[in-house]
């Protein structure tokens, strides 16, 4: 994990590819975020911005390669209230740092013509239900995520109904005028 980058590298490489991309041929851009993936390390400001301060030495002190809530010692509820605060600083940073790449698309004249698809693979526990991760249970904090679209032709609704990751590439297919041959 210490290696990936995070969300402005990935930003500032998406748009140095981009560059290379006639202004007018159409693009396909796959760009994965793991900012809101453990260890929850969100830069400053985004690492107070919700209360404590992170304490990432003491919090996350490995032992065999593991946190010590993942080998079953209990954290009291100021060790899951960091975690938390952890999480909500990663996720408040990559919000930061996907409006600034929504704001570079319009900027070039890309954005009104681009479908942008959000979608997360999970969501994380923190004990909700006795489970820290995404790893070891099916409850809605971990399989009820956001599905988001925008772009041209894409209706404003909101809809509860449960759809699957794979309904993203025929729905995308579809906006495109395609008749996707693909489940979903």
């Amino acid at each position: 994990w210490a290696f990936r980058p995070d969300a402005e590298e990935l930003n500032a490489a998406l748009f140095a590819w981009l560059d290379g991309v006639d202004a007018g041929a159409p693009f396909f851009a796959h760009v994965q975020y793991m900012e809101p993936h453990w260890p929850y390390a969100p830069p400053p400001p985004f690492d107070t911005r919700f209360g404590v301060t992170v304490q990432l030495p003491d919090l996350w002190a490995m032992e065999d390669g593991f946190a010590p809530w993942e080998r079953g010692t209990e954290l009291d509820e100021s060790g899951r209230q960091q975690l938390v605060d952890a999480y909500d600083g990663a996720v408040a940073y990559w919000d930061d740092r996907f409006g600034a790449l929504l704001a570079e698309l319009d900027r070039r004249g890309r954005l009104a013509n681009t479908i942008v698809v959000v979608v997360s693979d999970h969501g994380e526990a923190f004990y909700e239900h006795g489970t820290w991760g995404h790893q070891n249970s099916l409850y809605d904090e971990l399989v009820r995520v956001p599905l988001v679209l925008r772009g041209p032709g894409v209706e404003a609704v909101r809809d509860a109904r449960p759809v699957a990751s794979r309904d993203v590439a025929p729905t995308v297919l579809r906006l495109l005028g395609l008749d996707p041959a693909l489940l979903g």
